[in-house]
């Protein structure tokens, strides 16, 4: 009795405690993404939209406000879905070595106790058995047993994380999906990138971060439908010409 009602309470602290600490490990590895990976980036595009004459110090990255930047602003910025797969597979790499150097498993078997650990399915084929042994008299046992509590509880939440990283890029997918099928309103994607003069520029109203592939497929429709009615135009008239051309030579004809 005393385990079922320590279960029912222990569950939902746990969920609860890796659901905050996977929403700041989403936010913390989103900034690392977006200010350090993202930098070079970002740099292109100021750099593609200031004048020529407009000093590049005054319009510094490192001074725009993180989260709201002017141009890919990290709170718009989402972590694209292979980088997520690379941490994961990176962390089940890292386990499934010092799991093969603690229990003497191969590294097949290793990597399968990780990601079944991790992903919470716990068939209980395997189990670290002398990752804990004697850790109350050899400090190394300790260490052992410390790395492999540490790993399963941080490893969840990564996974946590990385799947909600994932989840916004799907969901951005399918919706971009139902635009281009047509059956969504397809203003939000729209992000006009003007031009003045030789220098493009980014709209206030606009992130900079997705490109206008509507508006472009309806200009192009558009030009071509006012190309085929040129075109028709131009073939009646043709046909036109060519009647009164025979009109005029059977008068002359019958004179």
């Amino acid at each position: 009795m005393f385990c079922i009602v320590y279960a029912l309470i222990g569950i939902p602290l746990m969920l609860l405690f890796m659901g905050q600490i996977g929403g700041w490990m989403a936010y913390t590895f989103k900034w690392f993404y977006s200010r350090v990976l993202c930098r070079w980036c970002r740099a292109r595009r100021r750099d593609n939209e200031l004048p020529p004459e407009q000093d590049r110090r005054e319009k510094r990255i490192a001074l725009d406000e993180i989260g709201k930047e002017k141009y890919m602003p990290t709170d718009m910025v989402m972590v694209p879905i292979t980088v997520n797969l690379i941490v994961i597979f990176l962390f089940i790499f890292i386990g499934s070595i010092m799991f093969h150097l603690f229990e003497g498993w191969d590294p097949a078997t290793s990597a399968y106790f990780c990601f079944v650990t991790l992903t919470t399915i716990g068939f209980g084929d395997y189990s670290p058995d002398a990752s804990i042994k004697g850790f109350d008299k050899d400090p190394v046992a300790l260490m052992m047993m410390i790395f492999t509590m540490s790993y399963c509880i941080l490893g969840m939440t990564l996974l946590s994380m990385c799947l909600s990283l994932m989840q916004e890029q799907i969901v951005e997918k399918v919706q971009w999906m139902v635009g281009e099928l047509g059956g969504g309103n397809s203003d939000e994607e729209m992000v006009k990138v003007s031009k003045d003069g030789r220098v493009n520029e980014t709209p206030a109203d606009r992130t900079g971060n997705e490109l206008n592939f509507n508006e472009k497929r309806r200009s192009r429709r558009q030009d071509a439908y006012c190309v085929a009615e040129d075109e028709v135009e131009i073939l009646d008239n043709d046909e036109l010409q060519k009647e009164n051309d025979y009109i005029i030579d059977m008068e002359e004809g019958g004179e």
